[in-house]
């Protein structure tokens, strides 16, 4: 049968109704429950676990979704439409008194700065407390045996060790998204890759690029993943 809860919200049907057609309300009746269960499982938002687990970012609301513009002259805006996050990124790559990438606040503070070392593939990250006074200082590395994938040591969340996170394009070929970047974390085994951000380019006068970031990475991971790959995207830009 159906189990308790069928045999108690519907009782079979009068004696009066035929076998054969009581046996044939009864299974409808079940296959209605099924169908219902089924579609409340498949209409449930998914708990997103506490512990990193491969994840695409349209399948889960635990990432932060920044739109990015490039400034006419040289920069980036970097925006949140549902938050009051908002960064402002100034490019200086001939000024030497300056460093080539600067993230600022709204109120102008300085969060960060990239030093693109004359586009060597080897980038060093400073991370400000918004007073000019430093409090990391990080390393942008391409990948051994890669030409596009660089990587980056830092800790995700406010526990754990400091981990290794990977800029690369998506899919098995360059060719599919050479302007599309996603950031992983690779376990090193044959556990699944995790997906952390991914930056996706807007085409087309009407398109959005758009960053997704995942939320519980703290303050400084967020800022790490916004000035690494300013760091890429100005590269790119000169590459071009």
């Amino acid at each position: 049968g159906c189990g308790a809860e069928s045999a108690i919200k519907n009782p079979v049907p009068p004696l009066s109704v035929s076998e054969g057609a009581r046996d044939f309300l009864f299974a409808l009746r079940c296959v209605a429950l099924h169908t219902y269960h089924y579609l409340r499982a498949m209409s449930s938002t998914p708990e997103i676990p506490a512990t990193l687990t491969a994840i695409h970012p349209s399948e889960s609301q635990s990432f932060f979704q920044f739109l990015i513009s490039k400034n006419p002259l040289s920069g980036y805006t970097i925006e949140s439409p549902t938050t009051s996050t908002h960064f402002k990124a100034e490019t200086s790559l001939y000024n030497k008194s300056k460093a080539d990438i600067t993230l600022y606040s709204p109120s102008r503070k300085i969060l960060g700065d990239v030093d693109l070392r004359n586009f060597s593939g080897h980038y060093s990250i400073e991370l400000q407390d918004g007073d000019g006074v430093p409090v990391a200082l990080e390393e942008l590395d391409r990948v051994k045996g890669w030409a596009s994938r660089h990587a980056f040591h830092f800790k995700f969340g406010e526990r754990g060790d400091r981990q290794e996170f990977v800029w690369r394009h998506p899919g098995q070929s360059l060719n599919e998204h050479r302007d599309d970047l996603e950031l992983i974390l690779d376990p090193g085994n044959d556990e699944e890759e995790v997906l952390l951000a991914q930056y996706v380019k807007g085409h087309g006068w009407k398109g959005k690029t758009v960053l997704r970031v995942r939320e519980e990475g703290g303050e400084k991971w967020e800022l790490m993943v916004v000035l690494t790959l300013l760091a890429l995207l100005v590269t790119k830009n000169r590459e071009q």
